[in-house]
């Protein structure tokens, strides 16, 4: 319209008050409807100079900043009455383009689009690439690094006229720092776009020339790949810097790349022969093979060099400076997760090392992580939770001494909340932090530990009896996460514990509510996958969950078979210091306490008293997590004694803790198994009572499937 109205094919009659226009002559033009096109028209009738500036402006893009122009105008050589702020008021003037603020933007982007296509295709590099050049040299002249995103757009854009092979390299130069600058605010796509175009620009011979510019570019961009998941691509980056690299530190960065990706897929074998290799050429050698005597022999020595060292003495510590004992301290802080997961026995050795490297050598960001992953140690191997409180404490201040990133942050946190922590401290509480360290993990660029701190916040936010539903999608999303950085071993390990919930909640797909067969996973094929790769923590949380739905569905042979598979998985070695030991326990004790009664086979009581005596002791550290837990098993154990008094007392108190913990699934548990004991004695009517608060309980929680199988045994 606005076109129609200034080549006088429209016009406002102000004595009729009403727009007049020539319809015949409207017709007859020939009109074309891309609005681009017409907008070309548009602009070619403006001043050349006004014409010239459109073209500089969508370059740009759709918004630039007045100081963007400034600077340009600088570059350009252009007075500041004649700089491009002042050139596009005309286009402003005709609505092409908005003020707003302190910025200039295209009215709309199919403006900015036709504004574009007033270039040829053949003249849109060479401009792209002066408008790069010139806002160089202005930006180092003012001292303008924040524009650094905005130079290289322009440069690599018009990098296929850079012919000079020193801009070349200086062109390279500047994407590496973009990339940097990128991966700093977690843009780790931005980053690999930026030294991919780098790459493109480097010759064979530069490796020769320009040696740490071309180890810098390629060792970034293996660790940008892995980040964003592109494996391929990180491989081709990781052979590059390996084939070229002049000295074992030169590869030390590509090879924690390496060891990160294969750890990632699952494949755990490369992860730890490359790992522990990497260490051997560090001075750090570990046994290939160890047993029980050499992991104690050397906590012990740990344990002694620690004595009489608190929190002030390491506050105190000097700083590591030995560059192959920082490299060692990294690399073992690399491969600890892939050691516990591929062979438990030796991760004492490693947590074990990390802190005799501390003492003897000084503190490093590393340290925190070492002091964690002993807390560990001392929780799960020891049983000292008291001991793994403390080193715990202590790995998060060195945290906190060296205002550590996000990278130790997401390692430290999965250890102390995921590991430590749930032995002494509500298990509810653990939930918020382990986000914390997910997303700490999502924005350093290490995917792997940002889904062990979700993986592990599942596990707690089920056992502390979160809502199911909740649960669903946080592992259906979890999963998709896992996927997107291809983070195979986090799946095997998210799957079985995802199907559990789905069973609970009544996956369509699953017949059989105690297999793990259904959307998830199907529970053979998985389960013989786990087993060929010695994925054996992934093959314990599938018997993990598979007890807890045999007991929850009143399965209790098959839970007896599956609680011996978990001693033969060995599982509390396997899932060292994690939560679910004291769960397994607990179940394995009820199922040995329901098949007692039927069973007077010694093995049940020989199972019972374990679990009760271990049960005890978890009490003392954590009354909060583990208390109505041993009285339900006291409870079921006097009920199966004949001591009604005492057990009708014991399951009131496990039903009055477990409720007022919050550990919603393990009331439900108290009040049905309370209502079978009232059954057994006759009242119906107060055992009637207790299944419905059964029932209310699991409904709240979501087990709507579980809910099905009471009334199915007990009617409506």
């Amino acid at each position: 319209l606005a076109d129609l109205y200034r080549q006088g094919h429209l016009r406002y009659s102000v004595p009729m008050r009403r727009y007049e226009w020539n319809l015949d002559a409207i017709t007859g033009l020939e009109i074309n409807e891309d609005v681009v096109d017409i907008m070309r028209r548009k602009m070619l009738r403006l001043g050349a100079t006004e014409t010239w500036s459109l073209k500089i402006a969508a370059c740009l893009g759709a918004q630039m900043k007045e100081s963007t122009l400034n600077l340009l105008s600088m570059g350009l050589g252009l007075s500041p009455d004649s700089g491009l702020v002042t050139l596009l008021q005309q286009p402003i003037a005709e609505g092409l383009l908005l003020k707003v603020g302190s910025n200039i933007r295209f009215s709309h982007d199919q403006i900015q689009h036709a504004a574009y296509s007033l270039i040829s295709n053949a003249d849109k590099p060479s401009l792209h690439l002066k408008i790069g050049r010139s806002l160089c040299v202005a930006a180092k002249a003012e001292n303008a690094d924040e524009m650094i995103f905005t130079c290289v757009d322009q440069l690599n854009r018009g990098s296929t006229e850079i012919k000079n092979r020193s801009e070349k390299l200086n062109v390279a130069r500047i994407n590496r720092h973009a990339a940097k600058k990128a991966i700093a605010s977690s843009t780790f796509l931005a980053a690999s776009i930026y030294l991919k175009l780098a790459v493109s620009l480097l010759e064979a011979g530069d490796w020769e020339t320009d040696y740490d510019l071309c180890l810098e570019i390629y060792s970034t961009l293996a660790e940008t790949e892995y980040a964003v998941g592109e494996y391929g691509d990180m491989i081709v980056a990781i052979n590059e810097a390996l084939l070229h690299s002049r000295a074992f530190e030169d590869k030390f960065r590509v090879y924690c790349t390496l060891i990160s990706a294969s750890g990632a897929q699952n494949d755990l074998k490369t992860c730890l022969s490359t790992g522990f290799e990497v260490l051997e050429q560090l001075g750090e050698p570990f046994e290939e093979k160890v047993d029980l005597a050499v992991v104690m022999k050397d906590v012990a020595f740990t344990k002694g060099m620690l004595e009489s060292k608190g929190k002030d003495w390491f506050m105190d510590h000097h700083l590591m400076t030995d560059k192959k004992k920082l490299f060692a301290m990294r690399l073992l802080n690399l491969i600890g997760m892939y050691v516990y997961m591929s062979d438990a026995m030796k991760t004492p050795l490693v947590s074990c090392r990390m802190i005799q490297l501390t003492i003897r050598h000084g503190l490093c960001k590393e340290s925190a992580h070492g002091f964690s992953a002993y807390g560990l140690v001392c929780s799960g191997f020891l049983g000292e939770y008291a001991e793994a409180y403390r080193v715990g404490k202590i790995g998060m201040a060195i945290l906190e001494k060296f205002n550590s990133p996000d990278v130790p942050l997401a390692r430290v946190y999965a250890i102390n909340y995921g590991f430590v922590n749930v032995w002494t401290d509500p298990l509810q509480s653990t939930l918020p932090q382990l986000l914390v360290g997910h997303n700490a993990g999502l924005r350093a660029g290490v995917p792997e530990f940002a889904c062990v701190n979700m993986h592990l916040y599942l596990f707690s936010a089920f056992q502390s009896g979160q809502p199911l539903q909740e649960l669903a999608k946080d592992a259906a999303g979890l999963i998709k996460e896992c996927e997107q950085y291809e983070q195979e071993q986090m799946t095997a390990v998210v799957a079985p514990i995802w199907q559990c919930v789905l069973n609970l909640i009544g996956d369509a797909l699953q017949e059989d509510p105690t297999r793990l067969n259904g959307q998830a996973m199907q529970e053979d094929e998985f389960l013989r996958n786990q087993l060929e790769r010695e994925n054996r923590t992934a093959v314990c949380c599938i018997y993990y969950a598979r007890l807890v739905l045999a007991y929850m569905f009143g399965r209790y042979n098959q839970a007896a078979d599956v609680y011996n598979k978990c001693l033969e998985a060995d599982l509390e070695k396997n899932l060292m210091a994690k939560f679910e030991n004291c769960i397994c326990t607990f179940y394995g004790g009820l199922t040995a306490l329901a098949l007692q009664r039927t069973d007077p086979d010694p093995k049940w009581s020989a199972i019972v008293e374990n679990a009760i005596s271990k049960m005890e002791t978890w009490a003392r550290s954590s009354k909060w997590n583990c208390e109505h837990k041993l009285e339900l098993l006291k409870a079921e154990k006097m009920s199966n004694a004949g001591d009604s008094e005492g057990a009708a007392s014991a399951y009131q108190k496990a039903i009055k803790l477990a409720h007022e913990h919050g550990f919603i699934q393990e009331y439900g548990i108290s009040t049905e198994r309370y209502g079978v004991f009232l059954s057994g004695l006759g009242d119906e009517t107060a055992s009637r009572y207790q299944n419905e608060q059964a029932y209310a309980a699991y409904m709240k929680w979501g087990a709507l499937r579980k809910c099905a199988d009471i009334r199915s045994f007990w009617g409506d």
